[in-house]
């Protein structure tokens, strides 16, 4: 798949991508060598369309039990937004955008060994 680098205007096909380790899905352009990210545009929109469909397929079939209705949209939800994502991808295609680290989500073990850490009250390193 072909896509532009949003940083350097350059094509760059999704084959160049390698991954960098620890960068949670961070990877270098080729051209620039800035690191990027996959974007799928409207999000939002995709999930709530899914459970929708989800939701309206149940109601047509006739489930009218409350806790049956909620379980069974969210087991359906999964294949039905499988469907609606790969309908989309047309309409709405994957772009780039330049990576954040500090939007990325720390893992359980960032979090513990953070919990963890040496207190450190003054900071007295050699001067």
């Amino acid at each position: 798949m072909i896509l532009t680098c949003p940083l350097c205007a350059g094509t760059v096909d999704t084959n160049e991508f390698q991954l960098i380790r620890g960068s949670r899905g961070g990877f270098d352009c080729p051209r620039c060598g800035r690191m990027l990210t996959f974007s799928l545009s409207h999000p939002i929109f995709r999930n709530t369309i899914s459970l929708l469909i989800s939701g309206l397929v149940l109601y047509i079939a006739g489930v009218r039990s409350l806790f049956v209705f909620v379980a069974a949209t969210l087991l359906l939800w999964v294949p039905v937004s499988l469907a609606v994502y790969a309908y989309c991808f047309r309409l709405m295609p994957l772009r780039l955008k330049p990576w954040d680290p500090r939007k990325r989500p720390r893992s359980l073990i960032e979090v513990l060994n953070e919990k963890n850490a040496t207190l450190r009250l003054l900071d007295k390193g050699p001067k």
